[in-house]
This record gives C-alpha cells, sequence and structure tokens, in this order.
C-alpha cells in the first residue's frame, strides 16, 4: 500500500498548517479544535519550516511555565528538519523512517508539485497496515474454503 491510498482514507484532505510566527496558544488552540497531533509550520511564502507537535509542547513547558510560553512564537519550540515522504512511498518504508527518526508526523511532499499534499501519522500507518492483514486473512481464507480445507478462526472480540 502506499502513502497516497492512505490519504485519500484520511477523513480531511486539507493539511493544518500555522505560521511560524503564530504563537504556541495558537497552535495549541488549533490542535485541540482539529483533534491533531501535529501542525505543519509554514513561512510566509507557505514552504514548510518545521513542525509543532504535542510532544513540542511537554517539551515547551519543561522549559518555563505556560504564561510565558503561550506568548512564544511556534518556530522558537518546533521541530526543525522534518523528514518528508513521497505520495508513491509504500507505508512500510514510510514506517521505518518514522522509527528511525522517533517521530509520529511525516509531511508527504510531492516533489512534482512541489507541494505538501498531507500529513500521514503513526496511527494512519497502523490502520492501513491493519485493514491490509485484514483483507489478506480473508483472501486466504475464500481461497481455502474453495478447495476443500477447513480452518478454525477464533472469534473476534
Amino acid at each position: 500500500m502506499k502513502i497516497v491510498d492512505i490519504l485519500k482514507k484520511k477523513r480531511s484532505q486539507t493539511v493544518a498548517s500555522i505560521d511560524q510566527g503564530k504563537t504556541v496558544a495558537d497552535a495549541v488552540v488549533q490542535l485541540n479544535a482539529r483533534g491533531l497531533g501535529a501542525l505543519l509550520v509554514v513561512d510566509g511564502e507557505e514552504r514548510v519550516a518545521g513542525i509543532f507537535t504535542e510532544r513540542d509542547v511537554i517539551r515547551a513547558l519543561n522549559h518555563a511555565p505556560w504564561e510565558e510560553v503561550a506568548g512564544t512564537v511556534v518556530s522558537a519550540f518546533m521541530t526543525r528538519n522534518v523528514e518528508c515522504v513521497a505520495p508513491h512511498t509504500e507505508a512500510l518504508e514510510a514506517l521505518a523512517k518514522m522509527e528511525n527518526r522517533g517521530c509520529r508526523h511525516m509531511p508527504v511532499l510531492d516533489q512534482d508539485a512541489g507541494k505538501v499534499v498531507g500529513v500521514v501519522s503513526i496511527r494512519d500507518l497502523r490502520s492501513a497496515a491493519l485493514d491490509h492483514l485484514k483483507y489478506e486473512r480473508d483472501a486466504m481464507q475464500e481461497v481455502l474454503t474453495a478447495t476443500g480445507v477447513s480452518v478454525y478462526v477464533p472469534p473476534r472480540d
């Protein structure tokens, strides 16, 4: 399964982003309102400058109390040098990149168009992998049943 297939199944096709000059408080409000774990941080020309995640909020609060952190620009605490993945990358390859970098969100960059077309999360990849495994299990069960082989399938919870 490719990243582009996962993006097609996501509930929202819009890329959640915030300008690098906005405050941490602005980012937290947006994360909470949209039920997200990450926002792409963009510069004035809409280029990716970084990513701001829930982990960045925690890291910021480790440095100073909320009253000080809230008014600080997100670029002060965002993760820089963001690893991107192409739309036609295999999901397992993207998952390996995330594991190696220790990140839970990765922008999807369409280099031909020169823009970010989405963000995938570990949750997205896990869900896609489970769907694929269920599909393979069901297909194998059909083949075995058609050939007269009986298979015990434990009840689903």
